[in-house]
């Protein structure tokens, strides 16, 4: 009941709500003091007429108004301030009943400000003024009834009848009204409670409501968005904002998911997909999709499948194209060479015959050479000899010249000797003074003889020397002839079996020769038969180059990567190909340098061994 009639002590009360309650006081106290201020006006005016009491109602009218203005200007809103306008409010009628000298109509005041002071829709400003009233009326009462004045203003309550009776009375009467007040301040207080909470919660739940909506038109205004990017095939956006609303919320959920499920099984942006679909459509396969999508990746799996098989094809292509090139040629040069052959086999018979005579030719020739042999051999031998006695000469030259160099070198000692003694006898012709002048004459003649004698035995020497040289040189060159005759007559010997054996095989040839006869005749038929094969071959041939050129154009009309990186394949048999193509190279370079035929190849060898023996 307490936190009823006094709502600020009740703790269960928000916050919000108590703070609506002190706005409200303060509310109130404002208007209060305006009642007070027109309290003041009545009292020092209207209340005053009728005794000319204005100096009483003007000062103590005026302290009433003070006190309710300092309770308003420092404790508005509190239980301070309605404590002051509760007691003010009981003197302004009080103030009214002393001016009119207890006229009973006075005491109407009491009820009428009471009734105002119900305003607070709080009992702590009618607490304050029933005390104050009871007070009054008992204080006042028993002033009067003792005839008790005041500064020689006499006091009374009652102009008429005054007792404890009557005063009791209107107490009675004002506790009645007291009562009546907080009865109707308890259901208001209830009321104004209920009303200030439910206005509370419904703010709140406006503000709830406002923000809720706001949040829901963000989700709403961006799933929108959202939507208009997927239509534009851009799933890398997700729908933004938080939101109460469970079907709000369960709609940004599964929208999310979607789109997420939907860029995990394609991609962030559908447009690059279908952007590398149209380059596919256009034989394009070079684009990639960097993405880890499953379609993406499987596009991007598909590119580098169409790719390896485009590149295998343009592999295969340039190989068959190496091939076909190669087998083309080939099959021309055996085409080319078989007729040829056939040509070279009636050459060749021919030929064989004309060999047989040469053969026979070569056997009476090889006769002769066994004769020039031996006479070389018996020249040989003698040039041996020639050259031992030519060996012998050199060694007795060299002999006597080492002789004349020692009897040189005495004769050169000698004129040093004589130098030497007329020098002496120039040292000693001096000494002798005018004496020895003569002498002097003498040992210088003398000096200068033993001069010419050693230039003379220099220059012998030196003639000697070169003589020696010369002999030596004689002796290395015998030496050499000696080895030269001992390496000839090997080489005849060698010689005369090589002819042996020559003599033998030219017998074997003979029947070499018959056998190749048959060969030959042999051969043509299977010639004949290479120039057919080769024919057709050839004819097979072109088609796979046709057909290889054909899968070359088709890969190089399309664009993949490394498409101008690719090369011909590296395959097993690449020696077979650089068999066949060093063959075709080779075959290119005979027919630019065709050799004799062989009639004139075996004349021209057979002449020029006659004239290399002859020659020799």
């Amino acid at each position: 009941m307490i936190e009823t009639l006094l709502p600020f002590l009740d703790k269960k009360l928000s916050s919000e709500l108590k703070e609506k309650l002190v706005q409200d006081f303060k509310k109130t106290d404002k208007f209060m003091l305006i009642i007070s201020f027109v309290s003041f006006l009545v009292v020092s005016g209207l209340s005053s007429i009728s005794y000319g009491t204005y100096i009483f109602g003007l000062i103590s009218g005026g302290l009433v108004f003070l006190l309710t203005f300092v309770g308003y200007k420092f404790f508005c809103g509190t239980i301070i301030s309605r404590t002051i306008f509760g007691v003010a409010f009981m003197i302004y009628p009080a103030i009214m009943i002393a001016q009119n000298l207890g006229f009973i109509e006075m005491h109407f005041g009491f009820f009428i400000l009471v009734a105002a002071l119900a305003s607070y829709k709080d009992i702590t400003a009618l607490l304050a003024a029933t005390v104050t009233a009871a007070t009054y009326h008992l204080l006042f009462t028993y002033l009067q009834l003792n005839n008790v004045s005041i500064n020689g203003m006499e006091i009374i309550i009652f102009n008429h009848g005054c007792s404890w009776e009557v005063s009791l009375l209107h107490i009675a009467f004002f506790a009645v009204e007291a009562v009546i007040l907080l009865f109707a301040i308890s259901s208001a207080v209830r009321q104004y409670i209920i009303a200030n909470k439910l206005q509370i919660e419904s703010e709140k739940s406006y503000e709830l409501l406002t923000q809720e909506n706001k949040n829901n038109q963000v989700v709403i205004s961006s799933t929108i968005e959202i939507a208009n990017k997927v239509i534009s095939g851009d799933l890398s956006q997700r729908v933004q904002g938080e939101t109460s609303n469970e079907n709000i919320k369960a709609l940004k959920d599964i929208i999310n998911n979607m789109i997420s499920n939907l860029e995990e099984k394609i991609a962030k942006d559908i447009n690059v997909i279908i952007k590398v679909l149209n380059e596919f459509s256009n034989q394009n396969f070079c684009g990639r999709i960097d993405d880890k999508g499953q379609i993406s990746h499987n596009l991007n799996n598909l590119a580098n499948t169409i790719t390896e098989i485009l590149s295998e094809n343009k592999s295969n292509g340039l190989t068959l194209q190496k091939s076909s090139n190669i087998l083309v040629e080939n099959v021309n040069i055996l085409n080319v060479n078989s007729n040829e052959s056939a040509a070279s086999l009636e050459e060749t018979a021919a030929a064989i015959e004309q060999i047989t005579g040469n053969i026979r030719s070569n056997t009476e020739n090889i006769k002769k050479m066994s004769i020039f042999a031996n006479e070389l051999t018996n020249s040989a031998n003698e040039g041996e000899k020639l050259a031992n006695a030519t060996n012998s000469a050199m060694d007795e030259i060299n002999t006597q010249v080492s002789n004349i160099n020692e009897a040189i070198t005495v004769i050169d000692q000698i004129a040093f000797q004589t130098n030497i003694l007329s020098l002496n006898a120039a040292v000693e012709a001096a000494t002798a003074g005018e004496a020895g002048r003569g002498f002097a004459v003498v040992a210088a003649e003398v000096r200068n003889l033993a001069a010419r004698s050693a230039e003379a035995a220099n220059e012998i020497k030196a003639l000697v020397g070169n003589a020696n040289v010369k002999a030596n040189e004689g002796k290395k060159i015998a030496d050499s002839m000696i080895k030269g005759y001992s390496s000839l007559n090997e080489n005849i010997t060698k010689t005369s079996e090589l002819i042996e054996t020559v003599t033998m095989a030219s017998n074997e040839q003979l029947s070499g020769i018959e056998q190749i006869n048959d060969a030959v005749n042999q051969l043509d038929q299977k010639t004949q038969q290479n120039v057919s094969v080769a024919n057709f071959t050839n004819d097979a041939a072109s088609q796979i180059s046709f057909i290889a050129q054909t899968i070359l154009n088709s890969a190089n009309s399309k664009e993949f990567n490394g498409k101008d990186s690719i090369k011909e394949k590296i395959i097993n048999n690449n020696n077979v190909f650089n068999k066949l193509e060093a063959r075709a190279s080779s075959s290119k370079k005979q027919e630019q340098n065709k050799p004799l035929k062989v009639e004139e190849k075996k004349v021209v060898s057979s002449s020029k061994e006659n004239d290399e023996w002859e020659s020799f």
